[in-house]
């Protein structure tokens, strides 16, 4: 599973809640020019977990790009 889609996973599983909100914010940041966040913002609220998986995220867009969001 890429962590895109584990990102996705969390979302679809928890809808409103902050961290939510924070993933979409990197997803759109990733994978949208137009619809850039800073990481900070991204991260600010996310617990270990959740922050690990955003370096995840990062670390794949910039090994593989913005093509690769599989």
């Amino acid at each position: 599973m890429s962590p895109y889609q584990e990102a996705l996973a969390w979302i679809d599983r928890h809808p409103g809640t902050g961290s939510t909100v924070s993933l979409v914010k990197l997803v759109l940041s990733l994978w949208n020019a137009e619809c850039g966040f800073s990481f900070r913002e991204c991260i600010h609220n996310l617990d270990e977990d959740r922050t690990a998986l955003a370096l995840r995220m990062v670390t794949h867009f910039a090994a593989r790009g913005p093509a690769a969001h599989g």
